[in-house]
């Protein structure tokens, strides 16, 4: 299966998709192709990023034979880069562990200590913002990316997401992460949600009707 990407700012993303075929990267920018040689990607793609990050542009897509190689390159022209990891827990009748943080509903995630690894950051941020134990990691479910200046520096942030199970049982929000609820949900009640969550908790909700289906 070929690979591709989302990277948001907000509501704007650039989007990286793999196409074997390919000899040269192609670029679309306001429904106009340009077709790049190898040796001129990385100039082109760092005024890309700049001019996406300064509002200048609001999407652009990358079409490539080396998706991840591309990404990698986007990475490296951000002034810091972010580690985090989160969970998407079912309990045993199958409904949704999810948060509302800031007007928005979440699923709970979040920085990455020093050392730690992925899984165990993302086991350690669900019981501390939802108040649930006894959780099992039962399959990776990728990552996803966004992008944020904060103090002047712009910043690219990856979260790691695992698929976990839990029993359940009644949560606990964490209030000082600004988290107001934490509530099981189904699968037939998501609508709502999508209505008003963040455009990567739309994909990694998205992601998982597809691999349940």
């Amino acid at each position: 299966m070929e690979q591709s990407y989302l990277i948001f700012s907000g509501d704007r993303q650039i989007e990286i998709i793999e196409d074997s075929k390919l000899i040269h990267t192609e670029i679309f920018l306001d429904g106009i192709r340009f077709d790049f040689q190898e040796d001129k990607i990385a100039d082109i793609l760092k005024k890309l990023v700049n001019d996406f990050e300064e509002r200048k542009i609001n999407q652009f897509e990358i079409k490539c034979s080396h998706p991840t190689r591309v990404l990698e390159i986007i990475k490296g022209y951000y002034d810091a880069l972010l580690l985090a990891a989160g969970g998407l827990v079912l309990e045993p009748a199958g409904k949704i562990l999810l948060i509302h943080r800031l007007g928005k509903w979440d699923l709970p995630k979040g920085k990455l200590e020093p050392g730690e690894s992925a899984e165990d950051g993302a086991l350690r941020e669900v019981e501390e913002e939802t108040g649930i134990g006894n959780l099992k990691i039962i399959s990776d479910l990728g990552s996803t990316y966004h992008t944020y200046i904060q103090a002047g520096k712009k910043k690219f942030k990856e979260t790691f997401w695992y698929l976990m199970t839990s029993e359940g049982g009644e949560t606990v929000p964490q209030r000082e992460e600004a988290i107001v609820k934490a509530e099981w949900i189904s699968t037939s009640e998501l609508n709502q949600v999508f209505e008003n969550t963040y455009p990567n908790i739309f994909l990694l909700l998205r992601r998982y009707l597809k691999m349940k289906n």
